[in-house]
Formats: C-alpha cells, structure tokens, sequence
C-alpha cells in the first residue's frame, strides 16, 4: 500500500487534482504564524487565504513549515483520503517547500504531464478509489519515473 500512498500523495499535491479544502497553521522562517488554507503553490510561490487579511501570496522560501490541514468531510473507507497514512504523507509533503518546488518542477516532465493532462486519470484519481487506483496503469508509471522515485525518497527519508 506504501508504494501507491507515494505517488498519490505526490499527485494531490500537483495543485491540479485539488483536496478538500481545510484550515492549516502556516509558520513563517521568522517563527510568525498565520492561520489560512492554501489555496496553490505555483512557481514557488504559495497562495493562502486567510480570515483576517483575505488572499495573501507568500514564496516557498519564506515558510518554515505548513501544519493542521483539516478535511472538511470524511472520505468513503475505499477511498485512498481515509487513510492516516495518506494524511501524514500529504502534511509532510505540505509542510516541506522543497519538496513543493520539486513537484512543482516535476510539471516540466513531458511523461509526468502527458499523464496529468489526462481526464480520466485525473477522474480516476479523484474518486480516491483504492482499487481501482491499484490497477491503473498510468499511476504505475509515474510510480516507475526516476524523478518521481527521487522525490519520493527524499519526502520518506524526511528529508
């Protein structure tokens, strides 16, 4: 199951299949707080909204960390968003800008976009479905990119 917690965690994270919306406590490199949801990260930088100063922008280099995503309804006990393990893998890669930036250069992969910018992958995706995303084929190949197996090293070792 780790093997497909990996890549799909990395998937969501593409900003292009979204997750439920949820509040999170995003620290900056100054130890300041704010509480907001975030919205994207593209090029580096972060999108939040926040309740009290509205939409903010913020680069990648300025956070600290990124912590407390709540989901705003509970998945179907199929669905790959039910599990703990896929919530502590998708904090862990939300929390580290690194490896935001990284996926966020994975986008300039031909294999990894050409896979992307299918719908019924993303459909599929989507449903969160476990079984069905065990046998795609399409997941198994982005598993199988040397740059996603690089990235998914690093975000398993904490690094």
């Amino acid at each position: 199951m780790k093997n497909l917690l990996l890549p799909l965690s990395l998937i969501f994270a593409f900003n292009i299949v979204a997750l439920p919306a949820g509040a999170a406590v995003i620290t900056f490199k100054d130890l300041s707080t704010i509480n907001g949801e975030v919205v994207s990260m593209e090029n580096g930088v972060y999108t939040i909204n926040t309740p009290n100063v509205g939409q903010i922008k913020v680069p990648s280099q300025n956070i600290s960390s990124i912590s407390g995503a709540v989901q705003s309804a509970k998945p179907a006990d199929n669905n790959i968003k039910s599990l703990p393990e896929f919530q502590t893998i998708q904090n862990k890669i939300a929390s580290n800008p690194q490896a935001m930036a990284d996926i966020q250069k994975l986008l300039e992969d031909p294999e990894v976009m050409a896979i992307m910018s299918d719908p019924s992958f993303i459909t599929a995706v989507q449903s969160g479905n476990i079984n069905t995303l065990q046998t795609d084929p399409r997941l198994k190949r982005l598993s199988e990119n040397p740059k996603i197996q690089a990235l998914m090293h690093s975000i398993d070792a904490g690094k």
